[in-house]
């Protein structure tokens, strides 16, 4: 019981870290001359060399306030993501959660900062990697380094942080098929939602497996000119 309540004030907790920055308004604005020519997109009027300035500044609320700008930049600004990338270093514990969660959110576009993202999977800090497990298994690729990496984190101390793990390795079929004895060794965890979770990972491998199992005899027959089912 002490480990389910714990597990819950995890998840409240991180909520409430960050809440305010799920619901931030968009200021984004990208600026076109009158002879039609695009120049640099802005955040609250001010360009992305602005925000990747203030990353440096002491004041952690100005280095957070500069990530939630920075992520709406992303798309128009290609220095964007190194700069989040190394600020997953910062001393700041709440620094490098919302880094972590921001690279996340912009998806693929965030593919160069998973090395600094797989450092995130040993930080002291269980909020941290929870953020990281998560931006891995959005970012991507799904491919058997990856699936290593994220190995190790089925055996993290926070409940949390495994449920998060599996629900990543989810995503990463067929690469992700190396993983399912540690994935199969969930379904033992101490923690119910883990068990939950690792037979829903495995239950959607199934799936695709059927799937993949169908086309392939599809395109095989098609090549051969029977009939399919």
């Amino acid at each position: 019981m002490g480990k389910v309540i714990l597990g819950f004030l995890f998840g409240v907790l991180t909520g409430v870290l960050l809440g305010a920055w799920g619901i931030w308004p968009d200021h984004l604005a990208e600026m076109g001359s009158r002879d039609g020519r695009t120049k640099e997109a802005t955040y609250e009027g001010k360009p992305a060399s602005f925000w990747i300035h203030q990353l440096r500044d002491r004041a952690s609320a100005y280095r957070l306030n500069a990530i939630q700008a920075l992520e709406h930049l992303a798309p128009a600004a290609e220095d964007v993501v190194p700069a989040l990338a190394e600020l997953l270093k910062d001393d700041s514990t709440r620094v490098r959660m919302c880094g972590a969660l921001a690279l996340g959110r912009l998806g693929g576009q965030a593919r160069s900062a998973t090395p600094a993202l797989l450092v995130l999977l040993k930080d002291a800090d269980g909020f941290v990697r929870f953020q990281a497990v998560r931006a891995l298994g959005r970012i991507g690729p799904a491919e058997e380094p990856l699936v290593t990496a994220l190995m190790s984190a089925l055996q993290d101390e926070r409940a949390a942080v495994r449920r998060a793990t599996l629900e990543a390795l989810g995503t990463m079929y067929p690469a992700a098929k190396k993983a399912l004895t540690e994935i199969r060794g969930a379904l033992q965890d101490p923690d119910p939602g883990v068990r939950r979770e690792a037979e829903s990972t495995l239950k959607r491998f199934e799936d695709q497996e059927r799937t993949r199992s169908h086309k392939s005899y599809q395109q095989n027959s098609e090549a051969k000119g029977v009939p399919g089912p």
